[in-house]
């Protein structure tokens, strides 16, 4: 109790004190506790910054006990719920301790259908996504259920919005379930009052691959209404941020293609002194600015920072920005390049078509083929789980991904996806070179579909 009530008032130095207390003595007596009371533990001690170093050394000390502990079906789904919550507050990843949760969850899916706290499965879909357990089980299960409105409905529009983001980050993507979201999002829409959370919907529709035109038709009107309303703050970094975001995602889903207005979101999200851009806002800058430049040159014209633009695709800041993407899937790239070696084929690494682009080829292989035919190599975040597995239905590609080929293929050139299964499933050196000489051939005439 004294745990429970320090973690309500922690806003109080006293009871932060307090918090800190209960801790150390949950820790002296950890082994006498029961897999409810260490559940209960780990309620009281989601992050937050003002607790103390103490807080997350009971969280480990729990983490470590539920790991060892033989059955963890005395669990309630509640108290599972809670602790991937608090693991994943925490940034916690114990990958056996979660599987072992995710499966209790699984067989109780019906407990968790019709409990009357309808939050606790979307916030078990968001804490799987904050830890990016790409592989649980339980949001397959959540898809399946998003596929019924009715389901949704119960939902507040902040979850469902939660629900769409987390599906987003997990690259999981079903049509129904989608449409159910996007079409309760869009009725409320006008709930979002900051551009931060316009973006996260933005994203979320990016990184599954979804190109719902009714919620992102929404979501750019809202955006534009702001900007007529002269109701976005820039002056706060948090904004900047998200502005840029969302213009890529629109560049992403080519909005800059169909809308003259779209320079004008264009000037929003340049606005900003790029000198205090930085990281993945940075190279999202620079990759819009050369979608913009080779598929939209109308919106450059338009757009009153256009010194901004031409300064992101010739500085040597933003060129090292875009140069310092690492590849979808490092260890897939070297074994692919071993085998190229292996197989005396001339090839070369991270190959940009030409100074002004925004993206590179993982691998070249116009050395051996004298063509501008590459390879894609795709990581878990490159590419979408579509519908349910037992559907097998195929793979789509992410945002990223999808951006960066159809900008390869305007410089002409003609890039295979491959993914870690696909290889994988290739077992001599020969089917290796099998593979790698058909998709290659099959690509050169027209862009590539996935290999």
């Amino acid at each position: 109790l004294a745990l429970r009530a320090a973690k309500e008032v922690r806003q109080r130095d006293q009871f932060i004190d307090l918090h800190m207390a209960c801790c150390l003595e949950a820790m002296r007596r950890i082994d006498a506790l029961s897999l409810s009371d260490l559940a209960f533990c780990l309620l009281c001690c989601s992050f937050s910054p003002r607790y103390r170093a103490q807080a997350k050394a009971l969280v480990l000390r729990v983490r470590q006990k539920m790991s060892d502990a033989e059955d963890l079906s005395q669990l309630s789904v509640v108290e599972v719920v809670d602790a991937l919550a608090t693991f994943a507050s925490w940034q916690l990843r114990p990958a056996q301790l979660l599987d072992r949760l995710d499966a209790i969850l699984v067989e109780r899916k019906v407990e968790l259908q019709y409990s009357g706290n309808v939050s606790l499965w979307v916030t078990a879909v968001q804490a799987f996504a904050k830890v990016e357990h790409m592989d649980a089980r339980w949001p397959e299960v959540a898809l399946e259920l998003a596929r019924e409105p009715r389901f949704v409905e119960r939902l507040s529009f902040f979850q469902q919005c939660d629900l769409l983001s987390g599906f987003g980050q997990l690259r999981r993507y079903d049509d129904a379930a989608f449409g159910a979201l996007a079409e309760a999002i869009i009725g409320d829409i006008r709930l979002h009052k900051e551009v931060p959370h316009l973006s996260a919907v933005l994203l979320a529709c990016s990184q599954a691959g979804c190109d719902h035109e009714g919620l992102l038709g929404a979501v750019y009107e809202l955006l534009l209404e702001w900007m007529d309303a002269e109701a976005i703050d820039l002056s706060r970094r948090t904004t900047q941020v998200a502005m840029t975001q969302a213009t890529w995602c629109l560049v992403q889903a080519g909005f800059h293609q169909r809308h003259e207005s779209f320079a004008a979101v264009l000037d929003y999200a340049l606005f900003s002194d790029l000198a205090n851009a930085h990281g993945p806002q940075l190279r999202q800058l620079v990759q819009l600015a050369e979608a913009i430049a080779v598929e939209a040159p109308s919106c450059v014209q338009h757009c009153q920072y256009r010194d901004r633009l031409h300064w992101l695709r010739t500085d040597p800041r933003p060129r090292q920005a875009v140069r310092s993407v690492p590849c979808g899937d490092p260890g897939l790239l070297q074994e692919v390049r071993s085998v190229l070696h292996q197989l005396k084929w001339s090839y070369d690494s991270l190959a940009f078509p030409d100074e002004a682009s925004a993206f590179y080829v993982d691998i070249s292989l116009e050395p051996h083929f004298h063509k501008n035919v590459g390879l894609m190599l795709a990581g878990p975040h490159d590419l979408v789980r579509v519908g349910l597995e037992r559907e097998a239905q195929p793979l789509r590609l992410s945002g990223h991904l999808d951006l960066a080929r159809r900008m390869l293929a305007l410089r002409g050139w003609a890039t295979v996806v491959v993914d870690r299964r696909t290889w994988s499933g290739l077992h001599s050196l020969e089917e290796r070179r099998a593979f790698l000489e058909r998709v290659a051939l099959d690509a050169m005439p027209v862009t590539a579909s996935m290999g």
